[in-house]
């Protein structure tokens, strides 16, 4: 990075514009925004309040981030401001750019959970529960996007290594409660990719390569640890059996929702969609959605991919949707095959939809949000052959695992 005296006021004044313009900005969207926080001020309620100091500041940025007209717009003039400082992180260091331009969560305090063990033994109740019914369990866990050896962290700069202890210690605390599980991270370390077809730039999951590579390495773990077949003879596995869709420049990724598209950048959409014949049936209660038809037209809804403005329009809906935490796949054309439950985070319901394509059917629940008592209740049913517990590392903590507390 460029340190001369001509640099540093090159960077003073773009501070000082970026500074004046979001003032500008800002005053035009409160002014338009008057009676929303006028009305906030109106309703406050300092003695009912007085515990919590905060609430009319937070209620107050509530109010601002919310119902702000052009937040879009202001937000990119910051992205701008960034850039021409020339700086890699954005607001307090939550969300920093690699050498490599990819958009990386960091830790500033390294703090590791306390609480790993617990989380252990709740799997091992899981497992226990799950048990009694003939149920086999498997936990998945893998890095994320920080990849130690592949991610190159600009100088000065500190990767998120707590997340990857804590998930060392689950691995090895679930031994004691005799859970079988896969280490991601040692898969993707012979996967047939790289890196860059694995992650997108901008977005904090990863894509549908990742998703369909992550299915196979359960299907194969599942087999070796468990004896539960899901693909006896690797097809389902075998990447050559897919096609991959390209659509340039059209996704712009949660994390680069938070940073602005100037800082972040744009990245290729890719679908990945089975080149076999499909007959699956895709269910989503919460927005009554019931398609049956070959995957690209069950599983995919290809309009999400009719793209304006990135900002706006979103293409990670294309596989289920936007807001889904609760999905129920039939695969028609292998109804005598296994039945499984996949307990996950966000970054692993996309694989629910390639797990389907071996299975007979896949239930796949968004742990942080859904009710602990009814996934309890889905594990204990004898209804499935195997259940998968699955997770990035950034994902490790309580709302991972809120089930069997007792």
């Amino acid at each position: 990075m460029d340190n001369s005296p001509k640099a540093h006021w090159h960077k003073i004044a773009a501070a000082v514009l970026m500074l004046t313009v979001l003032i500008g900005a800002s005053g035009f969207s409160l002014w338009f925004t008057y009676d929303s926080v006028l009305g906030t001020l109106a309703a406050y309620d300092p003695l009912k309040s007085w515990r919590t100091p905060s609430s009319l500041r937070e209620e107050m940025e509530s109010a601002i981030r919310y119902q702000l007209p052009y937040r879009l717009e202001i937000r990119d003039i910051y992205s701008i401001g960034l850039v021409a400082q020339g700086k890699r992180e954005i607001g307090t260091f939550f969300i920093v750019k690699d050498n490599d331009g990819y958009l990386l969560r960091t830790n500033l305090y390294q703090e590791i959970d306390p609480n790993i063990e617990e989380y252990a033994r709740r799997l091992g109740k899981l497992r226990q529960a799950a048990a009694l019914k003939g149920t086999q369990v498997l936990f998945v866990g893998t890095t994320g996007k920080f990849v130690p050896g592949t991610t190159k962290m600009p100088e000065g700069y500190l990767p998120d290594h707590s997340s990857l202890r804590n998930l060392d210690e689950l691995f090895l605390d679930l031994l004691a409660y005799h859970v079988s599980n896969l280490d991601l991270r040692e898969s993707f370390k012979t996967a047939p990719l790289d890196y860059t077809d694995y992650y997108y730039r901008t977005d904090s999951r990863w894509t549908a390569r990742a998703a369909q590579f992550a299915a196979g390495s359960v299907a194969d773990a599942a087999k070796d640890k468990l004896g539960v077949e899901l693909d006896s003879d690797g097809f389902y596995s075998d990447l050559a059996n897919y096609e991959a869709y390209i659509y340039p420049q059209i996704l712009l990724g949660d994390y680069g929702h938070s940073a602005g598209m100037p800082f972040s950048g744009l990245d290729d959409f890719v679908a990945v969609v089975p080149a076999f014949e499909t007959d699956l049936t895709l269910e989503i209660s919460s927005q009554n959605i019931l398609r049956r038809g070959p995957f690209s037209q069950s599983v995919l809804n290809m309009d999400y991919l009719n793209v304006g403005d990135p900002r706006y329009d979103n293409p990670s809906k294309t596989y289920f949707g936007g807001g889904v935490t609760r999905v129920h796949i039939v695969n028609h054309r292998n109804p005598d095959g296994e039945k499984v439950l996949l307990l996950c985070d966000s970054t692993f319901l996309t694989t629910a939809a390639y797990l389907a394509l071996m299975c007979g059917e896949v239930d796949a629940r968004v742990v942080a949000s859904n009710d602990a008592a009814s996934m309890e209740k889905l594990v204990a049913s004898g209804e499935y052959s195997l259940v998968v517990v699955a997770c990035e590392a950034q994902s490790i903590g309580a709302d991972m695992f809120p089930f069997f507390k007792r």
